[in-house]
């Protein structure tokens, strides 16, 4: 006789797994967003200059730096593919070639990044809102390459099943985020007052932070020594990195056209006035981190 077949899981066990597996990444992707969310209230009791530059930075820095971003996120069905037909070794061979996509998305990343004044002076912003704003973009370019970096290893590991440990390095991240925003927009412990762009050189600690962080976990955790996660020649292989770019960009122009009418509609603040402009962000600051 056949064996009976087993019973199908209940509804309520999946929704429970579910949540569980959820829950985690939930606080991760708000974490995220409320080191965003942080910064414009601190910079705000500065001045309506420096806010109105967090806001058009920002949105300028973001509406390219969603690209790479969706374009890593693109890892999770690889990975989580590989990951349940039981193939360790193209999880971590992913990995790498994620990792190596991250360096090569710096490199135009930062390129925009750099031309952010004459970029914001073109879209027809004030001079000192783009000088200032563009102040607070160059502050952000030395965490690109973490920022992508821990957005490769966070779809790394959550492609394996372990969700938990963003979630904890983004908290911690958020308290660094705000210590050193103390620290350099008001010139705190003897450094200057830096205002907006402080803010942005304490974002890129934050990134360096969130960086370094996770990659510590994965190279200590038990856990991930079958995934061969360290760099080897064969991330560099030409074929599979097209391959990977060609499938994961995509994602990261589905995320890029999410994203970029909300930044059309600030800049079009910018248009009005700095007041204005610091009224929309921090609205949208406020919805952006109720939707995530």
């Amino acid at each position: 006789m056949d064996a009976p077949a087993a019973p199908a899981p209940r509804l309520a066990t999946e929704v429970r797994r579910l949540a569980v597996m959820a829950a985690p990444v939930v606080v991760s992707q708000v974490g995220m967003m409320l080191m965003g969310f942080v910064d414009t209230i601190m910079v705000g009791h500065v001045s309506p200059l420096d806010l109105g530059a967090v806001a058009i930075g920002n949105t300028y820095a973001f509406a390219f730096l969603i690209l790479g971003l969706g374009t890593l996120i693109g890892l999770d069905p690889l990975v989580s593919q590989a990951f349940g037909a039981g193939r360790p070794r193209d999880c971590g061979e992913t990995y790498q070639r994620g990792l190596v996509l991250a360096a090569i998305l710096t490199v135009p990343t930062i390129a925009i990044f750099a031309l952010a004044e004459p970029a914001l002076l073109l879209l027809g912003e004030p001079a000192a809102l783009s000088a200032r704003g563009a102040s607070y973009v160059h502050a952000l370019i030395p965490g690109v390459l973490p920022f992508y970096v821990f957005v490769a290893t966070r779809q790394f590991i959550q492609g394996l099943g372990m969700m938990r440990p963003a979630m904890f390095v983004a908290i911690a991240a958020n308290v660094v985020n705000a210590a050193a925003n103390w620290v350099l927009i008001w010139g705190h412990l003897g450094f200057p007052a830096l205002g907006s762009t402080g803010s942005g050189i304490a974002t890129s600690f934050a990134r360096f932070f969130l960086a370094g962080a996770i990659l510590i976990f994965v190279a200590r955790s038990p856990a991930l020594k079958p995934y061969p996660w360290r760099l080897t020649r064969a991330a560099f292989a030409l074929r599979p990195l097209i391959a990977l770019f060609r499938g994961s960009f995509t994602v990261g122009l589905q995320y890029g056209i999410e994203v970029w009418a909300f930044s059309a509609i600030t800049m079009m603040m910018g248009w009005i006035g700095t007041t204005e402009l610091g009224g929309h962000q921090i609205t949208l600051n406020l919805l952006a981190l109720a939707f995530m």
